[in-house]
């Protein structure tokens, strides 16, 4: 989960934008109010919607922004306020968005907060986990890692993510339109938060295959 103030003229610097949210504890929805108001809830992609429920039970007068297609994962009873739009500042405007398209397992939204140079994704890209006992405990989750990423100490992909894409041409012209943004760090969901080094360079590697 990525927490962001949004601090510009659109809002005032209490509002908070929370991206990807995780199950809401008592101590996630203090640490939450500590920070300040929750403006906008997102689920950024058809995988990374599992807890909306409990945001808009717990703030009511929060925006769930999701993407096109949610009805096929939540059901047509499923409430929202509006879907995420492409190259927009929807959000922020401080926080810009982009579609990958190609993809439509994920149909995902990237973000990047133009004041801290940051690139916020979901299931884009798979960051490394130094923690291992901590953070991959289970036997199940490091059977997966072995299988599909090659282990779990380093950045990537899963496998089966190579043959899923539909449209290459579509998703490589959106994914240089990231790789020229300003960003000189990486937040992703997966993995041990933020990478520093070289993110742009970890980022064009894991999907150089859309380019072939």
């Amino acid at each position: 989960m990525t927490v962001i103030k949004c601090d510009d003229y659109i809002h005032d610097a209490s509002s908070l934008a929370v991206i990807s949210p995780v199950q809401l504890d008592q101590d996630t929805r203090d640490e939450l109010d500590k920070l300040g108001r929750v403006k906008w809830i997102v689920a950024p992609n058809l995988k990374h919607h599992m807890h909306v429920e409990s945001y808009q039970e717990a703030y009511p007068d929060a925006v769930l922004l999701v993407p096109d297609g949610i009805h096929v994962k939540k059901g047509e009873s499923f409430k929202y306020d509006d879907t995420l739009k492409p190259n927009t500042n929807q959000i922020s405007n401080s926080l810009e968005q982009y579609f990958i398209p190609g993809d439509p397992q994920f149909d995902e939204y990237l973000f990047y907060h133009t004041p801290s140079k940051t690139l916020i994704v979901a299931d884009f890209f798979y960051g490394p986990y130094i923690d291992v006992d901590q953070d991959i405990s289970s036997w199940f989750a490091r059977i997966w890692f072995r299988v599909y990423m090659s282990g779990y100490k380093t950045y990537g992909l899963p496998s089966y993510r190579h043959d899923r894409i539909t449209d290459k041409l579509a998703l490589s012209n959106s994914l240089d339109e990231v790789l020229d943004l300003d960003f000189t760090q990486l937040i992703c969901c997966h993995g041990n938060g933020r990478m520093v080094e070289n993110p742009k360079t970890a980022l064009k590697d894991i999907w150089d295959f859309v380019y072939t």
